[in-house]
């Protein structure tokens, strides 16, 4: 699965938290390359719903600052 995503040239980095169905826990994968607008998932089962949110972060002096979670995305694999 491809995650397509806007990029803003000010911040460090983007986080991707997904979960299987409604009632999983939210693992998190983290972008190492700014600069991409895209991101690929594997590994998730055909036919499963997932659910994903995405936040930005910025590294100033080695402290990371977090945006807020955008809204939760529905997603099913074909």
């Amino acid at each position: 699965v491809i995650i397509t995503y806007k990029r803003n040239k000010r911040v460090s980095g983007y986080e991707i938290w997904y979960r299987k169905g409604k009632k999983g826990k939210f693992k998190v994968l983290r972008t190492k390359d700014w600069k991409k607008k895209e991101v690929i998932l594997k590994k998730l089962k055909r036919k499963e719903k997932y659910y994903l949110k995405l936040r930005s972060f910025k590294t100033v002096k080695r402290k990371k600052y977090y945006s807020s979670f955008s809204k939760l995305k529905k997603l099913t694999v074909k």
